[in-house]
């Protein structure tokens, strides 16, 4: 992917590479799965009031414009975000069991406290 054709005045790059709204701490992605869900730019505009329906549409134009490059940037972006969605499920993986294990040890420090 070229980024430079998905660049735009009305687009920012965030510190981790994400493509938000200028002025907005709105991901384009948001956007354009509506979009592709088949909401209308006043519907997506309605859903998102920090983005004015004018630039909406104009995002919306982008898109078209420089589709290829846009869906390989979803296409990146959720692969990111399933991998760490992955990853936190691998982390909790028995976060019950050592949580209730840990309760099991307090609860039978405190009751050898109380002489039980």
């Amino acid at each position: 992917m070229t980024s430079t054709t998905i660049e735009s005045d009305q687009l920012e790059r965030d510190a981790r590479g994400i493509l938000r709204v200028a002025g907005t701490r709105v991901p384009i992605d948001n956007l354009l799965h509506e979009f592709l869900a088949g909401a209308s730019p006043e519907e997506i505009a309605a859903s998102y009031p920090t983005v004015p329906l004018a630039n909406v549409y104009s995002l919306i134009g982008h898109y078209l414009a420089n589709r290829t490059e846009f869906d390989a940037y979803l296409r990146t972006n959720e692969r990111d975000r399933d991998a760490l969605i992955e990853a936190g499920r691998r982390q909790q993986s028995g976060l019950r069991q050592r949580l209730l294990s840990r309760l099991k040890s307090q609860e039978a420090g405190s009751a050898s406290l109380l002489g039980g």
